[in-house]
């Protein structure tokens, strides 16, 4: 499985099948929005991008809970989407 990288969208072409699926990634992030991991039922809330050791981080809480929950890279901001 090869990811490329085209603007704001991810393209996931599978070497087997020869089939595409453009996936949208998350491009601006809104402190207080709340977002989820795809295909995942928790929602999160986006508390800001921080330096956190190593780096700088998106930071997000579990919603109803206070306290980073988790962090994500930029290159990471794929795996998640907007929360309906």
């Amino acid at each position: 499985m090869t990811w490329l990288r085209d603007n704001n969208t991810h393209i996931n072409k599978t070497k087997e099948s020869g089939v595409s699926q453009v996936d949208e990634v998350v491009s601006v992030l809104v402190v207080g929005e709340n977002y989820k991991f795809k295909n995942q039922p928790e929602r999160l809330k986006y508390i800001g991008k921080n330096w956190s050791g190593n780096g700088y981080w998106h930071q997000f809480e579990k919603v109803g809970e206070q306290g980073v929950w988790c962090e994500l890279l930029d290159s990471d901001l794929l795996l998640i989407e907007k929360a309906h």
